[in-house]
């Protein structure tokens, strides 16, 4: 175990711990624009000015939310990733207050459900619009429902009172009944949302994952069989070199570190969960593609193929959740090492983007303070050992 990497890991998720407490659970977004009531005016209800305010406020490095009157939420994509990362801190440290405090958010999770839906779906606390489609507030997708699951999930395997695998298989049921799907022979991706048809691979494939645990959890063949064929459609997108844009579309081609992490994670999931080798083989093709063409020799993470800066805390993150499930421990030393020291404030929160000349030191909820407590917690554990 590399104890000095250790001691500043366990020393970095206690100060983080803290912020939060100071904070809250409640915060903003770097796509929280059209929650402002002045940037949605500005939009227009039209697709492209939304996407304008959407992209000039993401790219600002101050945060002039406050003035602009955007109001901080709750998002249940960011307290799934901190109900794992509080449960992954009590395996690892056994300490009585990470699962308190993992019971205490998932209640709230539990609460923060989209309404009108008869099975248990979560989306984002703000509109958004991206060149695809437009989603309103709380509006369930496949991503954040996938990730309520994974933690609900973990929530009931850590001894809760059953009704967090209610809302785990409700949620596998939404990704089934309500989603649309793109099909092809013996093969289909799941749209984002109900209200879209758009194939975008690492969202699908972050469902299947969902369904493969569900399934084995229950021995469900049918959840195991829909989450094999969702795999299997991502697994044919799979380019010579090993990588997958983002999506289908032509405008959608982009490739970058934290949806290929998805993507190797959850393949890995179905492969274990569903009995499926060649969803193994593929994420070992698409692991030396993210090795060779992410991560620098001094454990930088590039964010984008063939734009690395500004870097981001959410690829620093997913870096090192990849690397923490699958990866050579040098690269994974280096890369917790680099954004460490990247990326970590004196506050104890995370700075969300550094580039060569400038800091964005908004610490985004989500984006950067609930993905760095996840991928440390799992980081901790790694470097734990085995129990």
């Amino acid at each position: 175990m590399d104890e000095a990497l250790a001691r500043e890991t366990g020393a970095a998720l206690d100060a983080l711990e803290a912020w939060f407490e100071r904070t809250g659970p409640s915060g903003y977004d770097p796509y929280d624009a059209l929650a402002s009531p002045l940037l949605r005016a500005l939009g227009l209800g039209l697709k492209w000015p939304r996407i304008a305010v959407t992209q000039t406020l993401r790219r600002l490095p101050f945060n002039p939310r406050r003035w602009l009157l955007v109001p901080r939420t709750v998002n249940p994509k960011g307290l799934a990733l901190l109900v794992r990362g509080h449960l992954a801190r009590w395996r690892t440290l056994g300490r009585p207050a990470s699962r308190e405090r993992a019971l205490e958010l998932g209640t709230l999770l539990a609460r923060l459900r989209s309404p009108g839906w008869e099975h248990a779906c979560w989306g984002y606390p703000f509109p958004w619009q991206s060149r695809a489609f437009y989603l309103p507030a709380h509006a369930p997708n496949i991503v954040v429902t996938s990730f309520v699951g994974e933690a609900l999930l973990d929530l009931h395997e850590a001894g809760g009172d059953g009704s967090a695998l209610a809302l785990a298989r409700s949620a596998c049921r939404f990704l089934t009944e309500d989603l649309r799907r793109r099909e092809e022979e013996g093969a289909f991706c799941f749209s984002y949302s109900p209200r879209d048809e758009t194939a975008v691979y690492n969202a699908s494939l972050l469902g299947a994952a969902l369904l493969a645990r569900v399934g084995a959890f229950d021995a469900g063949d049918q959840a195991l069989d829909a989450a094999r064929r969702a795999a299997k459609f991502v697994i044919r997108r799979q380019r010579d070199d090993g990588s997958w844009t983002y999506a289908g579309t032509s405008f959608q081609g982009w490739i970058d570190a934290i949806h290929t992490g998805f993507l190797l994670d959850s393949l890995r999931a179905v492969a274990r969960l569903a009995s499926m080798p060649e969803a193994e083989q593929a994420a070992a093709r698409g692991q030396r593609f993210f090795l060779d063409r992410f991560l620098s020799p001094d454990g930088a993470v590039a964010t984008f193929l063939h734009r690395p800066r500004p870097y981001d805390v959410h690829a620093g993150t997913e870096a090192i959740l990849t690397l923490c499930a699958a990866g050579p421990e040098e690269a994974l030393a280096r890369t917790a090492r680099w954004f460490l020291r990247t990326f970590r404030d004196p506050s104890g929160s995370f700075v969300y983007r550094v580039g060569r000349l400038l800091r964005a030191r908004i610490p985004y909820h989500r984006w950067g303070q609930a993905w760095a407590f996840r991928a440390l917690a799992a980081l901790e554990a790694r470097l734990a050992g085995p129990p």
